[in-house]
């Protein structure tokens, strides 16, 4: 377990720890001439804009003015089995061989793009290749952690990850309540000790204050039922949103507290300028998609009042 103080320190974490797991690879040891290992990030996928994290965050427009950036760190489409293999498939020696993969992280369901799940029949292949190739499997979940998808962890839900266990998880956002802290999570023995004293810190990290307030939020959560609240408001969001027949709204999709609306033209700004004149806070994600990410406290009342204002968006808004 690293503390943080941010989803991009828990990601960096985890970057740095898969690229120490990587130099133990066969093929990406440098004292006999190996390649090195790379790590495998997903089209469309955000994990941070410090400088490791940002490496590994797909979106040309946060990352061009910054690069180069961290190498050996590829990008395949998200969702396509037959690239993810492939990309798996171009280790080997020679001339135009590469690096063994140390890792491929991923978010289950990728917020930054629209709220898209990945789905979990990719996310079980993911993680076959990655035991085929002894790789690690790290999940995001910055944004999707700590109740707001209706569990604890996505993961941990069967229609997004089919049961898949990560071994490396980050988290951050919702863990203290507002209150700055993050963090990654490792699991098993022999990976977590490739993290030796002095190799990783920050110098608030794991502070008291941080601590206290996580602990407190965790157990507010708990203790209020706040993962099936999470849970239970978001499948009255979602099904309201399509029975209010708003003709703007092509579809709803999401888990729990993290949701999006797909329009049926790119006006997702006005519309959002719109809803928030009318008293609900939406995000604009993508052109043509509204992304609704209500607090873990919000009441079947709340959802209510927030549907009947999404019910009245006009349909003739201008495009983005």
């Amino acid at each position: 377990m690293y503390f943080g103080n941010s989803g991009a320190e828990g990601n960096e974490a985890a970057l740095k720890l898969a690229k120490l797991y990587g130099r133990t690879l066969p093929g990406a040891s440098p004292a006999i001439g190996g390649k090195p290992a790379r790590i495998i990030a997903m089209t469309h996928g955000f994990h941070g804009r410090t400088m490791g994290a940002l490496s590994a965050t797909w979106k040309p427009t946060i990352r061009e003015a910054f690069e180069p950036l961290v190498p050996n760190i590829e990008f395949v489409e998200a969702g396509d089995e037959t690239a993810l293999h492939d990309a798996f498939a171009e280790t080997g020696p020679g001339k135009y061989g590469k690096g063994p993969v140390a890792a491929v992280i991923m978010e289950l369901i990728q917020g930054e793009a629209g709220v898209r799940p990945l789905g979990a029949d990719y996310v079980k292949k993911a993680r076959q290749m990655c035991d085929d190739n002894n790789a690690l499997l790290i999940i995001d979940e910055v944004q999707t952690g700590i109740g707001r998808t209706g569990s604890w962890f996505a993961f941990q839900r069967e229609d997004l990850a089919g049961g898949v266990v990560p071994d490396i998880v980050t988290f951050a956002k919702g863990v203290a309540g507002g209150f700055p802290m993050g963090g990654m999570i490792s699991f098993g023995a022999k990976l977590s000790a490739l993290f030796t004293p002095g190799s990783h810190g920050s110098t608030f990290a794991g502070n008291p204050l941080g601590a206290a307030a996580a602990m407190a939020t965790l157990e507010t959560i708990e203790e209020d039922g706040l993962v099936a609240n999470a849970e239970a408001r978001g499948q009255q969001l979602r099904d309201g949103i399509m029975a209010c027949v708003n003709p703007l709204f092509v579809s709803v999709r999401g888990r729990g507290l993290l949701d999006a609306v797909e329009l049926a033209h790119p006006c997702a700004h006005a519309a959002m300028n719109w809803a928030l004149e009318h008293g609900l806070i939406v995000n604009a994600v993508a052109p043509d998609a509204l992304r609704l990410a209500p607090p873990l406290v919000v009441t079947e009342q709340d959802i209510d009042q927030a549907i009947s204002i999404l019910a009245k968006i006009p349909t003739d808004l201008p495009n983005d």
